[in-house]
């Protein structure tokens, strides 16, 4: 009894003294945050996935290089040490104010002095703590730490920063986790593109965040989606389609489409965004496409979408089931778009660039396919895919009833990818990425993707070397704009030294 009372006693004040989670000083109501969670364990799931050894590649090394040298100005920070230090991360994008208000917070364990140096490094000033809590100002904002924590503000106002009234909880399984309402996240990108929205909530069924979690796994990434999204009934993939396709094949997706279910849900994702909408719309016509929600309500029966392995380029086919009205009002499009010809079996036949594409509709399904075989190939394809041990893998992957499934080679596929994508930069002299592709073939593993429905919304769930939608496109997006980055600075360069050789051509020709 007297051991609970003294629990009683000192509780409120062991919490009064017990720090503030990063999360907590990220602000009382955020649209959107991010928390990273158990960063000692995140780098133990990392010993067990693809990345390490991909790491110690030519093209690994000499991205680690470069990002080295990111932080080259801050050299008289250990910035090691200090990122060694850290346990968890949280960041809070606040939508009230007319620019969204970024805060950030990172917890530390053990000594927080290196992190105070990398803190003095990047300020201009420093509040002692003496007269309050530990306060750094920059340009950017301002950092207070909080007994280990540092929390950092976009905004420069005199208020210091101080911590929530409560613990917020969260799935401290994952390594990232990202929580947002959706409406308020929507209204926030369309504001950044100076896009009016209207108020009116997306559709329902409950008040709660959407949540997506990221984890390292042996596979590379896993990617879950939970959307609180009220959407019609589904009728499940038919994951069986996946037998039909070619060993060849690197990767496909699949859906069934009832016109009326793919009807009302377009419906609703468009009624609350009218200008939107109207973008859409807009931007079809100029295709001379009918309405988006046209099309989506032709959609009926089994949609197909499959990559194979081709030369020079991986071959796309596009088996969409759809009624035949709404098929002939598209094909048009591509004829006169590409510059098509009929062939003999009655398909549309042209050139994309320099890849064969042909068009046609077939068997209730509108066909579009790279494949030089053609509309005609994809009747006569043979099975021997899902026989492969990736494509069996990822076969087991997939939940019962996902309305929406795909699976992929991600080894094969990947490689395939690296190959297209690096023609481009085959002539700036970069030597360490011409074993990018051999190298994501002998380390990626397989990949899936899939969604179900049900009465608490929408669940999509996906992973491979990648993982899912949202970090393929943060690590593609962040590469590309990496690359977009170096090559502004060696124009930068070029052009500098073209005005040092005209400089000295001008000089030279007035001392003629």
């Amino acid at each position: 009894m007297s051991v609970v009372l003294l629990a009683g006693m000192l509780g409120p004040a062991i919490a009064g003294d017990a720090r503030p989670e990063p999360v907590q000083l990220v602000g009382t109501d955020p649209a959107v945050v991010i928390r990273l969670h158990d960063l000692p364990r995140t780098c133990e799931r990392l010993r067990t996935s693809p990345f390490p050894a991909l790491a110690q590649s030519a093209w690994g090394e000499l991205a680690r290089t470069r990002l080295q040298s990111a932080f080259a100005p801050h050299a008289d920070a250990d910035v090691g040490s200090a990122t060694a230090t850290i346990s968890s991360v949280a960041i809070g994008i606040d939508d009230a104010a007319e620019n969204a208000d970024v805060r950030a917070a990172v917890a530390t364990v053990g000594d927080a002095g290196p992190m105070r140096a990398l803190c003095r490094s990047v300020c201009d000033s420093e509040q002692p703590a003496d007269s309050g809590p530990r306060r750094w100002l920059c340009p950017l904002g301002q950092i207070v730490e909080h007994g280990g924590v540092f929390a950092f503000q976009s905004s420069l106002g005199d208020q210091t920063i101080v911590p929530g009234p409560g613990r917020v909880p969260g799935s401290p399984a994952v390594c990232v986790e990202i929580s947002a309402e959706p409406q308020r996240l929507v209204q926030l990108l369309m504001r950044r593109d100076g896009i009016a929205v209207a108020p009116a909530p997306i559709p329902s069924e409950t008040s709660r965040r959407m949540t997506i979690g990221i984890s390292v796994d042996p596979i590379g990434l896993r990617e879950t989606w939970d959307l609180p999204i009220a959407c019609p009934t589904m009728p499940p993939a038919r994951i069986s389609l996946f037998d039909t396709l070619p060993p060849t094949t690197l990767m496909a997706v699949t859906f069934h489409a009832d016109p009326a279910a793919t009807g009302r849900l377009v419906a609703q994702a468009l009624e609350a965004n009218p200008v939107l909408q109207l973008r859409l719309h807009v931007m079809m016509a100029q295709f001379g496409l009918p309405p988006l929600p046209v099309v989506c309500s032709g959609l009926e029966g089994d949609t197909l979408i499959y990559c194979e392995d081709g030369a020079p380029f991986p071959y796309i086919t596009i088996a969409a089931g759809m009624s035949e009205d709404v098929a002939r009002s598209i094909l048009p499009v591509f004829a006169i778009g590409v510059d098509m010809t009929r062939v003999p079996d009655g398909a549309l036949s042209g050139f994309l660039g320099k890849v064969p594409f042909q068009a046609g509709y077939s068997e209730g399904q509108l066909i579009l396919t790279t494949n030089p075989q053609g509309v005609a190939g994809f009747g006569r394809r043979q099975g021997g895919f899902t026989s492969l041990p990736e494509a069996e893998r990822a076969m087991a992957e997939l939940p019962p009833g996902a309305v929406f499934a795909g699976i992929s080679r991600s080894g094969a596929a990947s490689s395939a990818l690296a190959r297209t994508a690096l023609m481009p930069f085959a002539h700036i002299g970069v030597p360490q990425l011409s074993t990018m592709p051999q190298d994501l073939a002998t380390h990626a593993r397989h990949g899936f993707i899939a969604v179900t429905t049900g009465d608490h919304g929408m669940t999509l769930t996906a992973g491979g070397l990648l993982g899912g939608p949202l970090s393929t496109y943060s690590l593609l997006g962040g590469a590309a704009y990496a690359n977009y980055l170096r090559n502004v600075r060696i124009l930068e360069r070029q052009l500098q030294d073209l005005r040092n050789r005209q400089a000295r051509t001008s000089d030279s020709a007035k001392r003629m």
